[in-house]
C-alpha cells in the first residue's frame, strides 16, 4: 500500500509528558540521542525512540495521561508509536508498540498507518541504510501476545528527499461476522 509523503512536526505535548504517559523510562528514551517527532503519512503518530527491547516491553501507559497527549496536526489523532532499533533478529529493523486510547485503541498489534511514519523516521535519522530501505520490517504486538511483522519500503531521490512510502505485511483473520 502506498502512503502519502511524510509531513513532520514537533509534538504539541512536551517530551517529558509523552514519555510519562506511555510509561517509558526517560533514560531509555534519552539514551538514543534521537528526537521525538510527530509524523503523518495520512494519519499522524508521535514517534518515540527507545534504547532497548526490554524498555519497550516494560512500558505501561497511563491511559488518562495518554488522552491528554495532543497532536500538532489539525486532526488531533494521537497515537504514540515507540520502538527500539536494538537488534532482535537479522530481518527486523525495529521492535515496536503503539498506544492510542483517545482513538479507542489501548494497544494495537499491527499498526499499518504508523508503519510508514516509522520507516520515514528510520530513514531521516540514519537508522536504515539504502539497502535496508527497500525491505524494512517492524516487529509489533509481541508484548500483547500477537506478534506482527510489518514491512516498509522508503524511496529517496538523489538529494535524500523521501519520494515514496510503502507498507505491507500479511494478516491472519481472527474473527468474522455479519449484521442482518
Amino acid at each position: 500500500m502506498d502512503q502519502s509523503l511524510p509531513e513532520v512536526k514537533q509534538p504539541a505535548t512536551p517530551r517529558p509528558d509523552i514519555i510519562r504517559a506511555v510509561g517509558l523510562d526517560a533514560q531509555a528514551v534519552d539514551a538514543t540521542g534521537l528526537p521525538i517527532e510527530e509524523i503523518s503519512c495520512g494519519n499522524p503518530f508521535t514517534i518515540v525512540p527507545v534504547a532497548t527491547r526490554q524498555a519497550v516491553d516494560a512500558a505501561e501507559p497511563d491511559m488518562a495521561a495518554m488522552r491528554r497527549v495532543k497532536s500538532a496536526f489539525p486532526s488531533n489523532h494521537v497515537g504514540v508509536f515507540f520502538f527500539t532499533a536494538e537488534p532482535v533478529d537479522p530481518a527486523v529493523i525495529a521492535y515496536s508498540r503503539m498506544f492510542a486510547p483517545g482513538a479507542g485503541v489501548a494497544e494495537d498489534p499491527a499498526t499499518g498507518s504508523a508503519t510508514g511514519p516509522l520507516g520515514c523516521y528510520l530513514v531521516r535519522h540514519g537508522l536504515a541504510d539504502r539497502a535496508q530501505m527497500r525491505d524494512m520490517v517492524s516487529l509489533q504486538g509481541v508484548a500483547m501476545g500477537r506478534p506482527s511483522r510489518l514491512h516498509m519500503r522508503i524511496a529517496q531521490d538523489g538529494n535524500g528527499a523521501i519520494t515514496r512510502v510503502q507498507v505491507g505485511g500479511k494478516s491472519v483473520r481472527v474473527g468474522e461476522g455479519s449484521i442482518d
